[in-house]
């Protein structure tokens, strides 16, 4: 079975399961693979989730390694030193607002239009500029830290961000330059 099989029948396998909170970055890790891409699992913690092809100044085409992350996702790795140079994030997140005596309950949704790959260093400094990063806890006990995404903040930094992510397309370093 090829790789991109493979890909397919997992991602089916994560879309059943809705008691995993985690699926949807999972899928995503599988779809945001090139269709050429040996890729065949989600990969382990510690492991590159993707490789981007990138064109240098004299058209030869090279790959980097490339951090998948979804909504709340956990940047613990990020935070480590992780070998990842460019973050590709997607957000769809609602946020549900309770009834009042003046206002039914209503919900407000977030959702990019398409994901973003962001240099990691400026991913993390964005988290770090808009207070998002969060620690999330399982049991009362401490385990690990995640993306608090009901920033509007956030949102709209990221609804302005010019470089879409494409599986298929070759980016080049300039199309990063002078990012905020």
């Amino acid at each position: 079975m090829k790789a991109k099989e493979v890909r397919k029948a997992l991602i089916g396998q994560y879309a059943s399961n809705l008691d995993d909170p985690g699926r949807n970055g999972r899928i995503k890790e599988l779809e945001w693979a090139r269709d050429k891409s040996r890729k065949a699992r989600v990969s382990k913690q510690g492991e590159i989730d993707i490789h981007v092809k990138f064109i240098n100044e004299n058209g030869k085409a090279y790959y980097v390694p490339c951090e998948a992350k979804t909504n709340g996702g956990r940047v613990d790795e990020l935070l480590n030193d992780s070998k990842a140079k460019y973050v590709i994030y997607d957000l769809h997140f609602v946020q549900k607002h309770k009834a009042t005596k003046k206002h039914d309950a209503w919900e407000e949704h977030r959702d990019l239009e398409q994901p973003v790959i962001i240099p990691k260093t400026l991913f993390l400094a964005k988290l770090t500029e808009f207070g998002i990063i969060k620690a999330i806890n399982k049991k009362g006990k401490f385990d690990g830290y995640g993306i608090q995404v009901s920033s509007k903040k956030w949102f709209d930094w990221l609804s302005d961000y010019p470089v879409k992510f494409d599986n298929e397309n070759a980016y080049e370093a300039w199309e990063f330059e002078g990012l905020e």
